[in-house]
């Protein structure tokens, strides 16, 4: 598996727990992807992210949402 597509896959498991957790939509789930700037952390600190177990990358994405919203 080559690096991109086992970060597509890291990801993945992000969007699902999002869905599976918060019980958001996978729009919703990859905008909050998306403004966590998660690719980004992957793409600057590949290894040391893939450490933090998804579900709680998951939670800082919705808690970063609720934060934004209020």
């Amino acid at each position: 598996m080559g690096k991109r597509q086992e970060i597509e896959e890291f990801i993945g498991y992000v969007r699902n727990d999002l869905m599976d957790i918060y019980g958001v939509d996978e729009q919703e789930a990859m905008v909050l992807i998306k403004k966590l700037k998660l690719r980004k952390m992957i793409d600057e600190h590949g290894e040391l992210v893939a450490h933090y177990p998804t579900q709680e990358l998951a939670k800082m994405a919705y808690e970063k949402r609720i934060l934004q919203n209020h």
